[in-house]
């Protein structure tokens, strides 16, 4: 949030190899936003009882995680999502087997169904790869692109910057806590 600008009507990227923190990242994100916007958590990959083992390492009141709507959910997102609430996919596969190529269209139909809101969308990706599964057409729409590697964070594409620094390709090294908490490396 420093160095980027999050407009209405946006999509961001997220690509991160297994087990980097994507659902760390998003579960966060919720968190922080759940007082300011609606917010809604699509999961492809996990259950209910999965999913309250994976929010008791943050520490917060269930209560509290309420305020966030959670959703089953493993495609045609565009169909459910909120125009305009704050929308996290954990995480966006190819719809067909092995169509990797309409990747980038699905998050086209995801971006054309918002009015005010936002879709963070999830990406999985190959080890060493900028890019999610669909390859750089996953980044043509989203505002944004963030790439996870194990312990690095790295903004791959940013359209609207905050300050002159442009901060395409600035990387920072975390660790992740409980698959819960990020620990910023200075």
């Amino acid at each position: 949030e420093q160095y980027v600008k999050i407009m209405r009507k946006s999509t961001i990227g997220l690509a991160g190899t297994m087990q980097a923190g994507k659902t760390a990242y998003l579960l966060n994100t919720g968190w922080l936003n759940k007082d300011l916007i609606p917010t809604y958590y699509f999961s492809s990959e996990f259950g209910a009882d999965e999913l309250r083992l994976r929010l008791e390492p943050f520490g917060y009141s269930i209560r509290e995680w309420r305020k966030i709507t959670f959703i089953d959910r493993q495609r045609d997102f565009q169909d459910v999502i909120d125009p305009d609430g704050l929308n996290l996919i954990d995480y966006l596969e190819v719809s067909d087997e092995g169509e990797f190529y309409k990747m980038g269209i699905q998050i086209k139909r995801i971006y054309e169904k918002l009015n005010e809101g936002v879709a963070i969308i999830g990406l999985q990706k190959k080890f060493g790869s900028d890019f999610g599964y669909g390859g750089q057409l996953t980044a043509d729409k989203p505002r944004l692109y963030i790439s996870l590697e194990k312990g690095i964070m790295k903004i791959i594409k940013a359209k609207l910057w905050k300050t002159d620094t442009d901060p395409n390709g600035m990387f920072r090294k975390f660790k992740l806590v409980k698959g819960s908490r990020f620990l910023w490396e200075p």
